[in-house]
């Protein structure tokens, strides 16, 4: 919808006058419009928050972002070179976060560990 609405921008406000201009009760009609439109942000925002919000205190997501961090700090505290036995113990230990997590980060934008578990997962 955004982008639709960037593209035709010059389109919507040549609509929009005509309709305040040319036809009788267009100014009317467009008052209407807007406030239809500014209450269905404001709904949309409410409910976006409110299930934002949830989403962030679920105990499944609780319990995976703590063991999201306990894999950063292990990953963080492992020397330059990891061999193949200690590659497949972390993943294995870890699949359950990151089958949680994967193809999440933008949905837990709030939590930047999860786009560098993403990244190093």
């Amino acid at each position: 919808m955004e982008e639709f609405i960037k593209e035709h921008t010059g389109t919507i406000i040549l609509v929009v006058l005509f309709l305040a201009v040319f036809i009788p009760g267009g100014l009317i009609i467009l008052v209407v419009l807007f406030l239809v439109l500014l209450i269905r942000g404001l709904i949309l925002v409410i409910v976006g928050d409110y299930f934002e919000n949830k989403a962030y205190k679920r105990p499944n997501y609780l319990d995976n972002l703590r063991l999201l961090k306990e894999f950063l700090e292990r990953t963080d505290s492992l020397n330059n070179y990891v061999n193949w036995v200690e590659k497949q113990q972390i993943e294995t230990a870890y699949y359950s976060v990151g089958k949680f997590f994967r193809n999440k980060t933008r949905s837990y934008k709030k939590e930047p560990d999860v786009k560098k578990f993403n990244e190093r997962y």
